[in-house]
């Protein structure tokens, strides 16, 4: 779920419309499919913890970024991590490299900062994944809100809040808890209304079962107002690496580092 592609997306009236034609992408054979990857992965994951490599991708950089601004910033030994929607947590690997962690436990103790990682995902994809994590240092939750922490330092949505109906209520959510939210992968039009599409796919493991689910693209002046309204800006950056069709026309998604607004 990278770049979007104008020939996988149906365009239509409303997200409810969306909902009833979409297929979903949870049947049993995706999610034994995605399992396998995630246990043939983790050795390799393992191997690579301390290599860091030369070339880095628009959105490792917005993330390190980030990480620094909000390392600098900490006084406690201790940072935690919601990934939301984070798939197979890859994100964590991006950080460990770069602070000289590695995944298995025994690194732990050689470094000066702990991290506390969740990946909230559906309950199939995350009850898989932490039955065959190995000693991969992440914690893979149901997306509940029970399940949030009290306390995240961080909280990272990455391609994630175009694909869900109630994207305000899980921002509010993880607003509560959060010191930080970094939100990567939005694609944002002009206009003073979203685009639903149906996004169908037909190629990798979700393609194998002809994959569809509801998306979206955000009006910017709707999200940024609904942004601004409860976070300070820290700053907004586009990945050229990772794009969207509208209109004829091919757009950057976006970036945002947000810091929660104090309230009184």
């Amino acid at each position: 779920m990278a770049s979007l592609f104008e020939h996988d997306l149906e365009l239509v009236d409303s997200w409810a419309d969306a909902v009833s034609i979409s297929k979903g992408y949870q049947d049993s054979e995706v999610i034994r499919d995605l399992t396998n990857q995630f246990r043939d992965s983790i050795n390799k994951r393992i191997e690579n913890a301390q290599s860091t490599p030369i070339n880095l991708s628009v959105r490792r950089l917005h993330l390190l970024a980030a990480w620094s601004y909000l390392v600098a910033r900490s006084t406690k030994g201790v940072v935690t991590v919601s990934d939301i929607g984070g798939g197979n947590g890859y994100m964590y690997d991006w950080i460990t490299a770069h602070q000289g962690v590695g995944i298995e436990i025994d690194d732990f103790s050689k470094s000066p900062l702990e991290i506390n990682w969740n990946v909230f995902e559906s309950k199939e994809i995350a009850d898989a994944y932490q039955a065959n994590k190995g000693k991969l240092q992440v914690n893979f939750l149901e997306n509940a809100l029970a399940n949030y922490p009290n306390k995240s330092n961080l909280a990272l949505m990455s391609c994630f809040l175009q694909y869900i109906g109630n994207w305000e209520d899980s921002i509010d959510s993880i607003l509560r808890s959060s010191d930080y939210v970094l939100i990567m992968r939005v694609p944002m039009i002009s206009g003073n209304s979203h685009k639903v599409y149906v996004q169908h796919f037909s190629e990798d493991l979700y393609g194998k079962s002809n994959a569809s689910w509801p998306l979206r693209l955000f009006s910017e002046k709707i999200f940024m107002d609904f942004v601004e309204e409860r976070f300070h800006v820290i700053f907004i950056a586009t990945d050229s690496e990772e794009t969207f069709p509208f209109e004829k026309s091919i757009f950057p998604m976006k970036t945002l580092f947000l810091r929660r607004k104090l309230t009184k």
